[in-house]
C-alpha cells in the first residue's frame, strides 16, 4: 500500500533518528554549546555553575534522541523537562537511556507534528487550499500544540527542528510548486507563534538551527573555540546559508507579525558553533534568543 506524505515524513524522521544514534559520540561540542545556552542566568546575565534548587520548566521542541542535550545537567536546573517530537520511539529511547533520577524529571509528548502541515499537505499539493486556511493555520496550530503540551514553560527550545520541518515541506511540494513560498513562510510563522504561546511571561525562547554545511562553507579543520559569529555574518551576506532558517529572516517575521511583535522581543544571537554530525558531516549552528513579554 502506498504511504501518504505524512507517513513518509514520519518514517524519514525515524530513520534519521536511528542513524544518528551511531554518531552521538561526535556531538560533544554541539551538545555542550546547546546545553549551556539553556542554563539559567543570574540578573547580570552570567550563568551560575549550577542552580541551588531546580526551578522552572523546560520544553524541547524536536527533541528526537536528545543526543544534542545533556539532560542530566539540565535536570539540575529545571524541575521538569518536556520532550516533544514527531518520533515517539526516539523520545522513548532518550528517556529510557537516562539515570533513574533524570527519568523522573522527563515528560515525553509524541508523536506531535509541530508544523501542523502533515495532515493537509496532500490537499495543499493538489492546490486544494484557500488563502483563509493558510492565514488561519499558524494561530490554530499553535493553539492546538499549546493545549496539548500543558504550558506555559519558563524556557522553550526549538532544537534544530525548523530546518527539518522546512525540509519536509520542500520534499512534499518541491521548491517549484506554486505554494512552496507561502507554505514555507506559514511553517516558520506557525513555529514562532508556537514558541511564543508555550513560553510564560518573562520566559526565554531559544531557537537553535543548523544553517550551513561543510559543502557550503569552509568548516573543516577550524578550531571549535573560534568565534563563529563573523563567519555566520559573511555567509548570510553571501547567501551561502539555508535561507529558510536565516536568523535575519526569522527576526523580520517576529517583528512584522502583529501577534509576535506584542509577545516576543529579540535578545540576539546567544551563540554560534560547529556541530560534527558523524565522521564527515559538519553543520554551522546558531542559537537565537528571544524573550516573552
Amino acid at each position: 500500500m502506498t504511504m501518504s506524505l505524512a507517513q513518509r515524513e514520519i518514517e524519514r524522521q525515524r530513520r534519521s533518528n536511528l542513524n544518528a544514534l551511531h554518531h552521538v559520540g561526535t556531538f560533544a561540542n554541539h551538545r555542550r554549546h546547546l546545553t549551556e545556552v539553556l542554563l539559567p542566568r543570574d540578573p547580570a546575565g552570567a550563568r551560575p555553575p549550577q542552580a541551588l534548587t531546580p526551578q522552572g520548566r523546560l520544553c524541547v521542541l524536536g527533541a528526537g534522541n536528545c543526543g544534542d542535550l545533556d539532560l542530566e545537567r539540565l535536570t539540575g536546573s529545571y524541575q521538569s523537562i518536556h520532550l516533544v517530537d514527531l518520533d515517539e520511539q526516539a523520545l522513548e529511547r532518550a528517556r529510557d537511556g537516562q539515570t533513574e533520577g533524570t527519568r523522573a524529571r522527563l515528560v515525553t509528548h509524541g508523536p506531535m507534528d509541530l508544523s501542523g502541515v502533515l495532515a493537509p499537505i496532500e490537499r495543499w499539493r493538489a492546490m486544494e487550499v484557500t488563502p483563509e486556511e493558510l492565514l488561519e493555520h499558524p494561530g490554530l496550530t499553535s493553539a492546538s500544540i499549546g493545549a496539548g503540551l500543558g504550558g506555559p514553560f519558563s524556557t522553550v527550545l526549538s532544537a534544530c527542528v525548523l530546518s527539518q520541518m522546512q525540509l519536509a515541506v520542500r520534499q512534499a511540494l518541491s521548491d517549484t510548486h506554486p505554494l512552496f513560498g507561502a507554505v514555507s513562510y506559514t511553517v516558520t510563522l506557525t513555529h514562532l507563534r508556537t514558541l511564543a504561546r508555550l513560553t510564560q511571561p518573562g520566559g526565554r525562547v531559544v531557537l537553535a538551527s543548523d544553517i550551513a554545511t561543510e559543502a557550503m562553507a569552509p568548516l573543516q579543520g577550524i578550531d571549535a573555540h573560534t568565534d563563529f559569529r563573523p563567519l555566520l555574518a559573511r555567509l548570510i551576506s553571501s547567501g551561502d546559508v539555508f535561507n529558510v532558517v536565516n536568523p535575519d529572516a526569522i527576526v523580520a517575521i517576529a517583528k512584522d507579525d502583529p501577534s509576535l511583535a506584542r509577545e516576543l522581543s529579540v535578545t540576539g544571537l546567544a551563540d554560534v558553533w560547529l556541530w560534527h554530525n558523524g565522521p564527515q558531516r559538519i553543520f554551522l549552528v546558531y542559537a537565537l534568543e528571544l524573550s516573552r513579554s
